[in-house]
């Protein structure tokens, strides 16, 4: 069930159900928050919702550290790992949230940091390659 509040002379709609993320954002009328809180009830019934909160906060940087910090550690090939994701850390790419890492931003950049080439394309469902020349 949605609840709706006039917070600073927005409307703010609330979803929350149990089971789910609770969900808000605001607007301008109450009209336009009824109607997208609608809309998000009815993709909750029939199973299509996915929030985005989180992938809109989280960078591709965040989830390098993470990586680094959780996976490379216990691979064998974890010191030359850490100097290529290190690298891969200054691409301007991961400054970009989850949400707006698409294809066609992606798309052509290949960056050469220290004898390091960094190409991105899928690669055994990573996506991301990583070859040292």
């Amino acid at each position: 069930m949605a609840t709706f509040r006039n917070r600073n002379g927005k409307w703010q709609a609330r979803i929350q159900r149990q089971g789910q993320v609770p969900v808000s954002k605001s607007f301008n009328t109450r009209q336009d928050a009824e109607r997208w809180a609608r809309q998000v009830e009815a993709q909750m019934d029939q199973g299509r919702f996915v929030s985005l909160r989180l992938d809109e906060r989280t960078t591709l940087g965040d989830l390098v550290t993470r990586y680094m910090a959780e996976v490379t550690p216990l691979m064998k090939s974890a010191e030359t790992d850490l100097i290529r994701l290190t690298a891969l850390k200054r691409n301007p790419l991961c400054k970009l949230s989850l949400v707006a890492l698409t294809p066609p931003a992606c798309g052509g950049i290949q960056r050469s940091t220290s004898e390091t080439r960094i190409w991105w394309h899928r690669h055994s469902g990573t996506g991301l390659h990583l070859q040292h020349h």
